[in-house]
């Protein structure tokens, strides 16, 4: 009897799961982060709005790195760092290289996400200070 060709086993998959999950909190970062831009206006304190600027590029730097990832595609070093300084345009690049045509729209959606949420922080920073003055 003819012995039956087994073939070997395949290394196992990397584990996704935990790219997913820390693509989100970097997400949620970013959107804490346009919250407190807000406030930051609206109070117009400098210091915090230069803490909330590289709390942003940084969470936006991190989940485009892992969104790619999670894509299978991976970044350069450089082009990390190239977003942590560009990234309302590098985003862009990002969302078509990794979405192709429909990344666009994933942009637009993001951004318009971005913009009411720093209204939001801006609206009730606005609302405390009317408070406060009354």
């Amino acid at each position: 009897m003819p012995e039956t060709f087994v073939p070997p086993k395949r290394p196992a998959t990397p584990d996704t799961e935990w790219i997913a999950e820390y693509r989100n909190y970097a997400l949620a970062a970013a959107f804490i982060a346009a919250f407190f831009e807000g406030l930051g206006h609206a109070w117009e304190r400098g210091e915090i709005q230069v803490l909330v600027a590289l709390t942003l590029a940084s969470a936006i730097s991190l989940y485009a790195t892992l969104d790619a990832k999670l894509h299978g595609k991976q970044y350069e070093r450089a082009f990390a760092w190239f977003m942590m300084f560009t990234w309302p345009v590098a985003l862009l690049a990002h969302f078509v290289w990794t979405r192709r045509g429909r990344g666009v729209f994933v942009y637009l959606g993001w951004g318009t996400l971005a913009i009411v949420t720093t209204s939001l922080g801006y609206g009730l920073a606005a609302a405390l200070a009317a408070l406060i003055r009354a």
